[in-house]
Order: structure tokens, then sequence, then C-alpha cells
């Protein structure tokens, strides 16, 4: 989980919708610093029209709990990112992440972001 975890911020920054279908289950929910709560498909498709672009996806700190077939990742990231084309001020986000294995590989089922003030 803790190579989902890298793989998803790599997929974010590379913009790549394949690696991020695959880390997602289908019954994700994406929810964002704004506060907006996407699905799998709402998220995708935001990511695929340039409405999330992401330059930087960085753990400042980071805790794993680990609990059979879930695990969640807190973590602090160095963050930026926004809207193709405007321009993106470097922020802190307090992030959750919750996994669930599924044979030999993890899928995100929730990610909840919130601005470090």
């Amino acid at each position: 989980m803790e190579r989902a975890t890298v793989a998803l911020y790599q997929a974010m920054l590379a913009h790549d919708i394949a690696a991020l279908s695959g880390l997602l289950s289908d019954d994700c929910v994406y929810i964002h610093s704004t506060g907006l709560a996407e699905t799998k498909t709402q998220f995708l498709d935001g990511v695929r029209n340039g409405l999330y672009e992401y330059e930087r996806v960085v753990p400042v700190s980071q805790r794993i709990v680990l609990s059979g077939d879930m695990a969640v990742v807190y973590a602090i990231l160095d963050f930026i990112g926004g809207p193709r084309g405007v321009p993106h001020p470097p922020t802190q986000l307090i992030t959750t992440l919750v996994w669930t294995r599924h044979g030999d590989r993890w899928q995100l089922i929730l990610r909840q972001a919130t601005r470090v003030p």
C-alpha cells in the first residue's frame, strides 16, 4: 500500500488516466480541499479535461495505519495544483487516503484533503 500511495502521486503528476483508473476503486470518493466530492469517473474526467493539473505532490510527513485488508494513510503534503492555465501557489494539504486490498493490489476508496491554514 505504501507503493500504491507513491504510484498515486506519480500518476497524478504525470496526468496518467490509465494508472489513476487502476489505483482508484470503482466506488472511490475523491474529496478535494475545496470540499468538492467526486466519484471516480468525475475525478478522472477532471484530470482528462485539465480541471486538475498537479505540479507537486510531496509528503512532508506520513503515517500509515494498517488493519487487515484496509489501510489509512495520513499525510501532510507539499502541494501545487489546480486548473490548467491558472497560477498555482504552493500550499500544504492534510490528506487522508483509505485503501483496500484486493488480492495483491491496493485500491483507493476515499481521499480527503484539507488545506493547512
